[in-house]
C-alpha cells in the first residue's frame, strides 16, 4: 500500500475511547499509512500520547457537565466558545494534513473534528465501543461513512452503513503463563489471585468497598492485585502495606496482570469486555450504574448471559454479594474454567484488522 493515505483519528478522555484509537493506529501505522491524533488537553490522552512519542493536536473542549456546582456551571458557560475555537482548530489540522480519512472512537473530543471533516467533504468512520452508542455515534451515524460496531445491539439506535467488527486491542496485550507473570510481578506464586480493576481513572466505590472487605480476602489466602486509579492512590496506597495487597494507580502491562490473575472483579467498559475476552479470563463485573443509559449493564449481560462471566450490581455490594460470588467461585475451580472458555468464544481477535480494513477502503 503507499504510505501516502493520511489517516487522522480523534477521540479520547478516558481510556475506553483512547486505547483502541491507538490501537487502529499501530495497525494502520503497519499497513504503511500515515497517522496523526487530535484529543482534549483534558483526557487521558494529554499524557499518554506524548508519552508514546506523538505530537497530537490537543483541543481545549471538554464535556457537558451535569452537576449544579458553580464550577460546572461556569465551564458550560464557556463551552460554546470552546466548541467554535475547537472547530476551527480542528479544521486547519485536517486541512495542513490533507488527510484521506478522519476516524472518531468516542469522547468529547471526536465529535468536532468529525464534524469539521464531514463539512469538508472528508471522509469519516466512527468506532463505537459500547452496546448503546454514544452521543456522537448517535448524533452522527447517518453523516459518516461508516460505523464501526462492537455490540450488535448498538445497531438499533444507529442508521448508516453499520458494521459489527468487535473492539481493537492493544497490540502489547500479550497472555502469558500465569507462574512466570507471577514471578514477573514479584508476588506469591500459589496464593489466589485476585485483579480489581475500575477502568483507566479507577472507582471509588469499588476502592472503597475493598478498603473495608480486604481483610476478609486476606484470612483466606488472597492476594490482591489492585489498580484504584491515579486519582485514589494517596489515599489508597498505605493499605501496600499488608504484603497481600499489591495496589498500583495504573498498570501499563495488562496483559502480564491479566495472566497473573485467577479473577477479575471490574467496571463493565466495553474495551475491558474485549480485553477479559481476547485474555480468556473469568471475571465478576460491577457495572458503573451511572453510564449513559446505563448501557455498563447491557454491556455486562452480553458476558453474563453467555456463562463468560457474572454480573454484580454496585447497589448489591453492601449486602455481602460480591464476596458470596467470588468465594463460591474459588470453591468450584471448575466454574472458573468453563467461564474462561466461554469467555474466550467471545473474543474478536480480528477487530483491528477489521476496523483498519475499512479505513483503508474509504481511503
Amino acid at each position: 500500500m503507499p504510505d501516502k493515505i493520511r489517516v487522522i483519528i480523534a477521540g479520547g478522555g478516558t481510556g475506553g475511547h483512547l486505547f483502541p484509537a491507538i490501537a487502529i493506529a499501530d495497525e494502520l501505522r503497519q499497513l504503511g499509512a500515515q497517522v496523526k491524533f487530535i484529543g482534549s488537553k483534558f483526557g487521558i490522552e494529554a499524557l499518554t500520547l506524548p508519552n508514546r512519542g506523538e505530537n497530537p493536536l490537543l483541543l481545549p473542549i471538554r464535556g457537558i457537565q451535569r452537576d449544579f456546582s458553580i464550577s460546572s456551571i461556569l465551564r458550560n458557560l464557556l463551552f460554546p466558545i470552546r466548541f467554535i475555537y475547537s472547530y476551527i482548530k480542528s479544521a486547519r489540522f485536517i486541512k495542513s494534513f490533507r488527510q484521506h480519512v478522519v476516524v472518531g472512537t468516542g469522547g468529547y473530543s471526536s465529535g468536532v473534528p468529525l464534524l469539521a471533516a464531514i463539512r469538508s467533504g472528508i471522509k469519516t468512520l466512527i468506532q463505537e465501543q459500547n452496546s448503546y452508542p454514544g452521543i456522537t455515534t448517535r448524533k452522527l451515524s447517518s453523516k459518516v461513512n461508516i460505523v464501526c460496531t462492537a455490540f450488535e445491539e448498538a445497531s438499533t439506535y444507529l442508521s448508516g452503513d453499520i458494521r459489527t467488527y468487535g473492539n481493537p486491542i492493544r497490540k502489547n496485550l500479550m497472555v502469558t503463563e500465569k507462574l512466570s507473570a507471577r514471578r514477573e510481578l514479584q508476588i506469591n506464586d500459589t496464593a489466589p489471585t485476585i485483579f480489581i480493576l475500575g477502568g483507566s481513572q479507577g472507582s471509588l466505590p469499588l476502592n472503597t468497598h475493598f478498603q473495608t472487605m480486604y481483610p476478609k480476602y486476606v484470612e483466606k489466602g488472597f492476594q490482591i492485585i489492585w489498580q484504584c486509579g491515579e486519582a485514589h492512590f494517596d489515599h489508597f496506597r498505605v493499605l501496600a502495606e499488608n504484603e497481600n495487597l499489591h495496589i498500583f494507580p495504573f498498570i501499563q502491562d495488562m496483559g502480564q496482570v491479566y495472566s497473573a490473575s485467577d479473577l477479575v472483579v471490574c467496571r463493565a467498559g466495553a474495551l475491558t469486555l474485549a480485553e477479559l475476552s481476547y485474555c480468556q479470563k473469568a471475571s465478576v463485573l460491577v457495572p458503573f450504574p451511572h453510564a449513559a443509559a446505563d448501557h455498563q449493564t447491557v454491556n455486562a449481560r452480553s458476558l453474563a448471559d453467555k456463562g463468560a462471566a457474572i454480573l454484580v450490581p454496585q447497589s448489591e455490594l453492601s449486602s455481602g454479594s460480591l464476596e458470596r460470588q467470588i468465594f463460591s467461585l474459588f470453591e468450584h475451580p471448575e466454574a472458573i474454567s468453563d467461564m474462561e472458555k466461554k469467555a474466550g468464544v467471545l473474543a474478536c481477535p480480528n477487530a483491528t484488522q477489521k476496523i483498519a480494513n475499512a479505513i483503508l477502503g474509504l481511503a
